[in-house]
C-alpha cells in the first residue's frame, strides 16, 4: 500500500494532516510539504501570491494540480464541501512519483469518506483557465 496523508477538512471547518485512518498527523508527517504550504499548492494563476485568500481561491471545485517533491506526489484542488470560506482546499499525499489518474484512483482508495463527499468532478487543471 502507497503511503498517503490527507490536508484538508473532516467533519468540520479546520485544514489538518491526517493519515488514511483519519488521524490527526499534523506533527508527525514525514512529506516534504508542511501544513501551511500545502495551502499553497491548489490551482494559482500565473503570477498569484498563492494566498488563500487570493483570486484562485474562489475559482472551481476540482480543478486539480499535480506536484512532485523529494519522492512524493501531491493531489491539490480547492474543495469548499465543508469548510465553505473560499480558501478551502483539500491535497493528498503519496510516497512516489505517480501522475493525476493514479493519485486520485490512491485517494478514493485510501480515503474513501473524504473522497465520497465531493459533489464536484476531480480534474485535471489545463493550466489556463481558473
Amino acid at each position: 500500500m502507497v503511503k498517503m496523508y490527507y490536508y484538508g477538512c473532516v467533519n468540520r471547518p479546520g485544514h489538518f494532516m491526517f493519515s488514511p485512518a483519519l488521524e490527526p498527523w499534523l506533527y508527525k508527517c514525514d512529506c516534504p510539504w508542511r501544513a501551511f504550504e500545502a495551502e499553497k499548492l491548489a490551482p494559482h494563476a500565473e503570477g498569484c501570491r498563492k494566498t488563500g485568500i487570493c483570486r484562485c481561491a474562489g475559482t472551481e471545485q476540482g480543478v486539480a494540480v499535480i506536484h512532485h517533491k523529494d519522492g512524493w506526489t501531491a493531489l491539490s484542488f480547492w474543495d469548499r464541501s465543508v469548510d465553505f470560506r473560499a480558501g478551502s482546499s483539500s491535497t493528498f499525499f503519496a510516497q512516489g512519483d505517480y501522475d493525476f489518474a493514479e493519485m486520485c484512483a490512491f485517494a478514493a482508495s485510501q480515503f474513501p469518506t473524504i473522497w465520497k463527499r465531493f459533489s464536484f468532478q476531480v480534474k485535471e487543471w489545463d493550466g489556463v483557465t481558473l
